[in-house]
């Protein structure tokens, strides 16, 4: 469990899914994939939400942070709809490694 100091970011979340799934595929341990499953559902659980855009448009996205924090790199994470976060979303719901030429969950190139 967090304290409440401590922020939830989607981004960077996806990307310890990613590589735990690499890990995974690699090292033949399916404990790794049940971490990240469990990252997953939390995501979904406390940072996927939906947002009207204009008047009548719905879109379902992922925030990029459960809370505004101060980043140490002079910028802050906030609650709000992320490009970056969904598109990791898109990624990893789609099994695909973006890291990887072809999307392969591996670190053999």
């Amino acid at each position: 469990m967090n304290s409440d100091d401590q922020a939830f970011s989607g981004e960077w979340t996806f990307g310890a899914i990613n590589m735990l799934r690499v890990l995974a595929r690699d090292l033949g341990d399916k404990s790794y994939l049940e971490e990240a499953n469990a990252m997953r559902q939390n995501i979904e659980d406390k940072l996927t939400d939906s947002f009207t855009i204009g008047d009548s448009n719905t879109v379902t996205a992922v925030k990029y942070a459960n809370k505004r924090y101060y980043i140490p790199f002079g910028w802050f994470a906030n609650p709000i709809a992320s490009t970056a976060s969904t598109s990791w979303a898109v990624f990893v719901d789609s099994n695909f490694n973006p890291f990887h030429l072809g999307g392969n969950y591996t670190s053999d190139y």
